[in-house]
């Protein structure tokens, strides 16, 4: 996959993954934002507008974007060192709020169903991450396992209407300096 378009699908991957539990945490925002400055891993131009995008069309169209975002990803032809990413990132998204729940975990696996990256391979590159093996666990290769995760995450959970990006942001931004930190 090309560069640019492999960029793109790795923010739209981030923000599928940050929306997939129903809510957008300040602390993924926070990271998708260190992702692209600290290590340019974006390097699209206005980031914000295209996250604000991404939200009014999730907002519009509810669990289909990101269903919609899991057959985009597997009509992708990704190299073995894009799919790496995929996951690292993925990962990183799951956990940047320290809250990691079942719900996504399973968008994960759906993710994961759509590579051709291994259990093995994803063990030992995120050793180093807790829990990793409750990430792959039961894995997705069967038709029937896949279609049963699918309907269970598609038809079992909803999504709220989300605020924008800047809400998010100043939320806990007041909450902070009503604190005092």
């Amino acid at each position: 996959m090309e560069e640019l378009d492999f960029r793109k699908l790795l923010l739209k991957m981030s923000f599928c993954v940050m929306a997939c539990d129903g809510d957008i945490d300040p602390e993924e925002i926070k990271l998708i934002r260190e992702l692209d400055s600290n290590e340019g891993l974006f390097q699209l131009e206005d980031l914000d507008s295209r996250l604000n995008s991404m939200l009014v069309n999730i907002n519009e169209q509810g669990l289909i974007y990101l269903k919609e975002f899991i057959s985009e990803l597997g009509e992708c032809n990704l190299s073995n060192e894009q799919e790496l990413k995929v996951v690292e990132i993925a990962i990183k998204m799951i956990e940047a709020d320290n809250v990691v729940l079942y719900s996504e975990i399973k968008f994960f696996k759906l993710i994961h169903s759509q590579l051709d990256i291994s259990d093995d391979d994803i063990l030992s590159n995120f050793s180093t991450v807790n829990d990793i093996e409750y990430y792959v666990e039961q894995d997705i290769k069967t038709a029937n396992y896949l279609e049963k995760i699918s309907s269970d995450y598609f038809n079992n959970h909803t999504l709220p209407t989300f605020q924008s990006i800047y809400e998010i942001e100043n939320v806990v931004d007041k909450e902070k300096d009503s604190d005092g930190n």
